[in-house]
């Protein structure tokens, strides 16, 4: 089984995108879904000490600091943390948060719990994050949390949940498992993935194609709890870095609202743009580590020289998206009108991960320039209004 032993050394590009995503998708959600007096819920399933070595937030300390900024919601957490050492340091992490997020913690599996957390969550709006250490949590016990309230569309209150699904664990130390016939660990696989259909996947692919195999897998994974669950998932590939051949891991959001689509793919942008910046960084880092050990001094410093030019990034993204954007809505109003909320993934197509809003709104107002819709593109509800072609209006 994967360890999380030197996971929380320090905070790794893939980390950054996560992050990124964790500070700002939750209070969206808790925003939208926590009106009228109902409470929110943040599980994290596989808390850890709640901060890394250097520092730097963890994904409870995140939370946390989600809650305490949403003084208008009542917001409540959940952690779980196996590790004794690790749950004294999450407990420690988590104490100045007591009256701003009142909290449960739980030193054990998240699977022994699973029923204690349904109690505690039950009539609340819940986001479950799931960050396991490879196969750590049976697929019938996520189906049990996303299936919470039943499978209906309108499910309430609603539950979202973030799952790491490890890539990197599946084509090494699954294949591994298939290729020595390792039976305890293909029984941990098994259990994850939800039976032996994975096997076969592996067992012909070659070294090479690996990461396409574990893709692969990934893929399917989510489509079978789509189906058991009703909900919809979205996945967000992450890489180690610019140059990685196949993601790390992939994230996969699973919701049963239209909205949850938007939200989550409106922070996946500026959470791509993080990624990028500390790959930058992370890269010059190493190097320098490098030249330092090797008693050269030529680099030395040269992260902290480094600059991240935003505005170049984005005007880059502005121009590979927008126009990408503007013709996939273009393409979807040919079959009539739509409301963009609707077929978020549609419109965003390729450029799902990179654009967010802005880029939306961007080709809508491109195609009002071009006089071919009568929608300006203004307005905060704009992607919830009803977009007709000119000549359909």
């Amino acid at each position: 089984m994967s360890s999380n032993k030197h996971f929380f050394g320090m905070r790794k590009p893939p980390a950054e995108l996560k992050h990124g995503i964790l500070r700002s998708y939750p209070p969206v959600l808790a925003g939208k879904t926590g009106k009228g007096g109902t409470d929110v819920v943040f599980l994290d399933g596989y808390a850890g000490p709640g901060v890394y070595e250097d520092g730097e937030p963890g994904s409870p300390l995140l939370l946390a600091k989600t809650a305490a900024g949403m003084s208008s919601r009542r917001i409540e957490g959940i952690f779980v943390e196996r590790s004794p050492k690790y749950f004294r340091q999450l407990e420690a992490t988590l104490r100045p948060y007591a009256d701003s997020m009142p909290h449960r913690t739980f030193q054990a599996d998240i699977g022994q719990v699973v029923d204690e957390i349904l109690g505690l969550s039950r009539g609340k709006v819940l986001f479950a994050f799931l960050d396991p250490f490879g196969p750590a949590i049976r697929m019938d016990q996520i189906a049990t949390i996303l299936n919470r309230n039943g499978t209906s569309s309108r499910a309430w209150p609603p539950t979202e949940l973030l799952l790491h699904f490890s890539a990197s664990s599946v084509w090494r130390d699954a294949r591994k498992a298939v290729v020595q016939s390792d039976q305890d660990a293909l029984g941990r696989y098994d259990s994850f993935l939800g039976g032996t259909w994975w096997q076969d996947i592996l067992a012909d692919a070659h070294q090479e194609s690996a990461g396409l195999a574990a893709l692969e897998i990934g893929e399917q994974y989510a489509q079978m709890l789509s189906d058991r669950t009703g909900c919809m998932a979205i996945p967000m590939p992450v890489y180690s870095s610019l140059t990685a051949r196949y993601p790390k891991y992939v994230l996969v959001l699973f919701t049963r609202h239209e909205e949850g689509i938007w939200s989550f793919a409106k922070v996946l942008g500026p959470a791509q743009r993080d990624w990028f910046d500390a790959c930058q960084r992370y890269k010059i880092s190493q190097t320098d580590q490098r030249q330092t050990k090797k008693g050269q001094e030529a680099l030395f410093g040269a992260e902290e020289a480094y600059a991240f030019d935003e505005g170049a990034y984005n005007r880059q993204i502005d121009d590979d998206c927008v126009p990408i954007i503007r013709d996939n809505l273009r393409h979807l109003l040919q079959a009539g009108p739509v409301r963009i909320v609707d077929h978020t993934l549609a419109v965003y197509g390729y450029t799902l991960g990179f654009a967010w809003d802005k880029h939306v709104r961007a080709a809508v107002r491109k195609l009002h320039e071009l006089a071919l819709i009568d929608d300006d593109g203004r307005g905060k509800d704009f992607y919830r209004r009803t977009i007709r072609l000119a000549r359909q209006s």
